[in-house]
């Protein structure tokens, strides 16, 4: 999005929940619709329509509350346009926002993949039991030197700089 569609993306964003929030849409669906949340708004490149994201909660349900906002759609359009001084005003569309019907889902199934894996992991022993012998979830803490890396008969070796570019502070003379 560029700088002035998200401009008046924003503007009609606090305008559209202003208004909502003032009680300035008579239609009673819209009134019955409880808590009403303007979500998102996207403006397309040439101004000429912005989809308006809404949810609802309590209230009728979010398919009345559309069809009202639907239909103040002219009212809430030249509300916009009061604050927004502009010779081309965008088309009002409003959607259902489903962004938190696919967050719950996926919270949903973050846990149960949890719930999955609790159910799969073994249990460990109790505080102060001894570890089982063969247990490869609780290795024993025997002191035992990890496997060799290969680098243990490699020596340190000092390469030194050249005075130019040595990164080192030079001693007082």
């Amino acid at each position: 999005m560029s700088i002035r569609t998200e401009r008046v993306a924003g503007v009609i964003r606090e305008t559209i929940t202003e208004v909502l929030a003032c009680g300035g849409v008579k239609d009673p669906r819209v009134q019955a619709g409880g808590l009403i949340t303007v979500t998102h708004v996207r403006v397309a490149a040439d101004l000429g329509v912005a989809w308006v994201s809404v949810t609802s909660m309590g209230g009728t349900g979010v398919d009345q509350t559309l069809e009202g906002l639907r239909a103040a759609a002219g009212y809430l359009r030249g509300e916009v346009g009061k604050r927004l001084h502009a010779r081309r005003l965008p088309e009002l569309r409003f959607q259902p926002d489903t962004a938190s019907e696919q967050e719950a889902r996926v919270e949903a199934a973050f846990r149960e993949i949890e719930a999955e894996r609790k159910a799969a992991a073994p249990e460990p022993p109790p505080a102060g039991q001894p570890v089982a012998e063969g247990d490869p979830a609780r290795a024993p803490d025997d002191g035992a030197v990890p496997e060799e890396t290969g680098f243990e008969d490699t020596e340190r070796v000092e390469v030194p700089y050249p005075a130019s570019i040595d990164p080192r502070p030079s001693a007082p003379k």
